[in-house]
């Protein structure tokens, strides 16, 4: 019965990640994926099913730790990086003319966000941590979010801005600093409207973190993946980046009760 439950929601879950891409796709961009069934429980007896789980999890720590040497393949065209904390991260670009940044996928997170500034400040780990930064003044399409620009009710549940009345077109007030807990660290910053850039796709007044500050958290940003209100339709997105280039990338779930 378990088994069955899953297949099933693993072929909704499919059904419902083509439909979102139906919109996107020309009879000139079809592509044909294959598809292929995920490997049976080897183990019915549910002690040794955890043996198992436990086994292959600790081959994928050992996978992350010890990276093969072997060259990337030449046909590859978007890298995808494995890091050894068990994060991937992804190459995005946002401003006019595009600034390209490493973010990490994150399931948890609503808000993308990415090191902003020549003063950004970071920490990993009690490590001063590298990272390459968003300069904002070379960006033309770079805007700061006003207080009555709907995107800054999407970060602040109860937003209040002093002095501006509803509809006003002359309230200077910016929208206010936003501060990220995760179970790691944090990061501060400020919301900003930008383009981002994906193959074929350009995607104009995007809600996008600008941190200047991080503690605990990886030299890079964040893909915001949490399909909440402030996610902007990332998933979507992403899942339009890896299929129409022939890349995929699969979460397999196995206690939705514990994400």
């Amino acid at each position: 019965m378990a088994s069955s439950s899953s297949s099933s929601s693993y072929s909704l879950l499919l059904f419902l990640s083509l439909l979102l891409l139906l919109p996107y796709i020309t009879s000139s961009n079809i592509i044909t994926i294959p598809i292929s069934h995920l490997p049976k429980n080897p183990h019915p007896d549910p002690y040794q099913h955890l043996s198992y789980l436990a086994n292959s999890s600790l081959k994928r720590a050992h996978h992350l730790k010890n990276p093969q040497t072997t060259p990337p393949h030449t046909n590859t065209e978007i890298p995808f990086f494995s890091h050894s904390y068990g994060g991937y991260s992804i190459p995005l670009s946002f401003g006019t003319p595009p600034q390209t940044l490493p973010f990490m996928m994150d399931t948890g997170s609503d808000l993308t966000w990415f090191p902003c500034g020549k003063n950004h400040q970071s920490t990993f780990y009690n490590n001063t941590a590298k990272s390459k930064s968003f300069i904002p003044n070379l960006s033309s399409s770079s805007k700061l979010l006003a207080c009555l620009n709907p995107k800054c009710a999407l970060l602040h549940q109860e937003i209040h801005c002093p002095d501006c009345k509803l509809g006003s077109k002359n309230c200077t007030r910016g929208c206010p600093l936003y501060t990220l807990f995760y179970g790691s660290g944090t990061t501060s910053g400020i919301p900003l409207s930008e383009t981002l850039h994906l193959p074929n796709r350009r995607v104009p007044d995007f809600l996008v973190g600008c941190s200047v500050r991080a503690s605990d958290q990886p030299a890079a940003g964040i893909a915001g993946l949490g399909r909440g209100p402030a996610s902007n339709n990332m998933v979507e997105y992403f899942l339009i980046y890896f299929i129409l280039r022939k890349e995929v990338f699969i979460i397999q779930v196995t206690n939705p009760s514990r994400v």
